[in-house]
């Protein structure tokens, strides 16, 4: 028997808008992969980021239709769910708890069918019976009106003394045992800790075959080095499994944990993340819009995003995205630019779609491959000139040029690619004849910074200070 262990994807949350889209990319990917019939999948809790604005209707929590694609898709009556303190509204002070009370009851009728539903979740299974604490109810209950619902964790006794009950009578049989909750119960952190932890580690210790759980976001994080203390074989905190605090190591993920072998055969599956950025950073003025589309397992699926002048915009692609486009619209044009790949890796892991363009002039948008190189002019030094630049480099072949502009205690950033070549950077200044040329062979990685210093009528002057 295998499980699959997923945990605080924080679906909604506006620390990392990618949420949805990276739990879409972990179901799609359980699903391409085949797993044996008789995988598990255990998921820790905070599904969404505020139950307080996601369960309005028991259908309308946006993780729902992820754990239902896996039902679908083979999974059916083994997906196995408990909330986190995020999925009962984190963060709001309680004014009503026949309101609150909704919350629990909302999530109940979710993810069992029934709003009658009671904890600890028994679910025997082969020869394995997992356990499915409520960890945070037991703080939910014990609020007062006007007190803040916080990260904090308990265990109700009456769920501990079933807990008990359920691992003597499956060690009595030879089954094996998996519990899981939501609260990291080693944790020493005041604001995340499981208030009874003790109790309840007295309780699994030396009776349970695998402990699961969440809350901490990181895989490594306070209090792994006590699990060591236990005589449990697997203890695993799952993390993020969105990556909600977008670690630049890490992306969407899940655990793979074979009961069949020893722990050490155990494994974390991670899934590669393709970004596609609309960089609207070159001078240019239009508005653009753009409207991705690639199917994942013959399912269309769409994105859009929008970038300003002077601003960029990202989206991600899936690993399993086939036949991608890329269309472009703007404001106040009838432009239209389209880009296509035949899936995610010949797009590449990072595309850039370069657009430029002043109105009412034409528009241009170009791909690129790599980061951008960073110019800037820096005129907050004291100086009263108004400096103009302009940058002209080559890219693919192709003449390139971005004007910018600073006035005096201002800076400008210009962006390019940073295997641009032939590069050159004049500057001429309002109210004077001086010229600053500057010239370079190849791009960077990097921002340069150009300072112009100089009073009016006085001389001006700019220097390149290199690259930081």
């Amino acid at each position: 028997m295998k499980i699959i262990h997923i945990s605080d994807l924080h679906i909604d949350s506006s620390k990392n808008k990618f949420a949805l889209g990276r739990f879409n990319n972990i179901v799609d990917d359980i699903i391409s992969k085949k797993f044996p019939e008789d995988t598990v999948i255990v998921m820790t809790g905070d599904l969404t980021n505020n139950g307080f604005g996601d369960h309005t209707n028991e259908k309308n929590n946006p993780a729902y239709f992820g754990v239902s694609k896996l039902e679908a898709n083979g999974y059916q009556d083994r997906v196995l769910v408990i909330p986190g303190n995020h999925d009962y509204g984190i963060g709001v002070n309680v004014l009503d708890k026949v309101f609150h009370n909704s919350l629990i009851t909302d999530f109940k009728k979710t993810f069992y069918n029934d709003e009658n539903a009671t904890y600890p979740r028994i679910t025997n299974y082969i020869n394995a019976v997992f356990v499915g604490l409520d960890s945070t109810i037991g703080v939910l209950k014990n609020l007062k009106i006007g007190d803040a619902f916080t990260s904090q964790g308990e265990i109700e006794k009456k769920q501990l003394d079933i807990l008990s009950d359920e691992l003597q009578k499956a060690k009595a049989s030879g089954k094996k045992t998996i519990v899981y909750l939501h609260h990291h119960p080693f944790s020493s952190n005041s604001d995340f800790k499981l208030n009874n932890a003790k109790e309840f580690l007295e309780i699994v210790d030396n009776s349970t075959d695998v402990l699961l759980f969440g809350h901490i976001h990181y895989e490594k994080n306070d209090g792994d080095d006590r699990t060591k203390d236990t005589q449990i074989p697997r203890v695993y905190n799952a993390g993020s499994s969105t990556n909600i605090n977008d670690r630049d190591d890490w992306t969407s993920h899940y655990r793979v944990i074979d009961l069949d072998s020893s722990p050490e055969n155990d494994s974390i599956v991670v899934i590669p993340i393709h970004m596609l950025t609309l960089d609207n950073s070159h001078g240019g003025t239009y508005i653009a819009h753009g409207n991705l589309t690639y199917t994942v397992n013959d399912e269309a699926r769409q994105q859009d995003n929008t970038a300003s002048g002077g601003l960029t915009s990202t989206l991600e692609v899936p690993e399993l995205a086939q036949n991608i486009k890329y269309t472009l619209t703007f404001d106040a044009s009838d432009t239209k630019i389209t880009f296509a790949w035949d899936n995610s890796e010949t797009m590449g892991s990072k595309k850039y779609i370069d657009v430029k363009g002043v109105w009412p002039g034409s528009i241009s948008a170009i791909e690129r491959d790599t980061e951008c190189g960073k110019l800037e002019l820096n005129n907050q030094h004291g100086g009263t000139y108004i400096a103009h630049g302009t940058l002209t480099y080559m890219y693919e072949g192709k003449s390139q040029k971005i004007k910018n502009s600073a006035s005096g205690g201002l800076k400008s950033t210009i962006k390019f690619p940073t295997d641009a070549t032939d590069i050159k950077y004049n500057i001429t200044y309002d109210a004077s004849k001086t010229t600053s040329k500057f010239s370079w062979t190849n791009g960077w990685t990097g921002t340069r910074h150009i300072d112009v210093k100089g009073v009016w009528p006085g001389k001006v002057k700019a220097t390149d200070n290199g690259i930081k």
